[in-house]
């Protein structure tokens, strides 16, 4: 077992217990709850947003659990690595940006080292496209990933967003500050980029729709 795996083994241990714990305590707090709702008016506006706000960290507790694992494989399927990408997208953010989901036509792969900068790549293009969705007053964004498996594998991001040049997105996507929570979509980029993998804004599409060469 290579260090890195063992590590990657690791991690996913620490989060299977941690996750179990979490949703022993979710099962308690809900049971806890439905005993109260029994006695108490159902309509009650304090129960409610008990109620949905226990039904929201459940929905972020299974989408974490989903999308924060170590890949393992040494041939990683693009698919899992965009929806571990953009499950992270979404929970971190839901709260500041759009709200984001997503489908994927095709599959591929690529080696399991190459697998992380792709994940913070993609999660760095989810940011991306929820923060021009905020721009726009939307609260909401969807993605349709197209995945092209040849020489060299191609990624389409496809969404219903207004049509951007190059130099707009390359004004967001350099810019990385902690407080502005962009800090990590500016890394994900320049990893990207670093990795000799290159990123284009589709011409003659109506909305924004970039390519993904790795």
């Amino acid at each position: 077992m290579t260090k890195e795996i063992s590590k990657g083994e690791a991690f996913n241990e620490t989060l299977r217990v941690l996750a179990h714990d979490y949703s022993g305590h979710m099962h308690l707090i809900r049971f806890c709850i439905d005993e109260i709702l029994q006695k108490q008016d159902p309509e009650n506006p304090f129960v409610k947003r008990l109620n949905q706000g226990l039904e929201r960290f459940q929905s972020d507790l299974d989408l974490l659990k989903q999308s924060t694992p170590y890949f393992l494989e040494e041939e990683v399927q693009i698919s899992k690595i965009a929806s571990r990408a953009f499950g992270q997208g979404r929970i971190y953010l839901k709260k500041h940006f759009a709200d984001l989901t997503w489908s994927i036509v095709g599959d591929g792969s690529i080696e399991a080292k190459n697998a992380n900068t792709l994940s913070e790549g993609l999660f760095a293009f989810a940011h991306l496209f929820s923060t021009l969705a905020k721009k726009e007053g939307r609260d909401s964004i969807h993605i349709t990933l197209e995945i092209k498996d040849g020489l060299r594998k191609l990624i389409f991001l496809k969404s219903d967003l207004n049509k951007y040049l190059r130099q707009d997105l390359d004004s967001i996507l350099n810019l990385g500050d902690e407080n502005e929570k962009t800090l990590r979509r500016y890394i994900g980029v320049e990893n990207f980029v670093a990795k000799g993998w290159e990123y284009d804004v589709l011409d003659g599409e109506n909305n924004l729709s970039v390519r993904l060469k790795l």
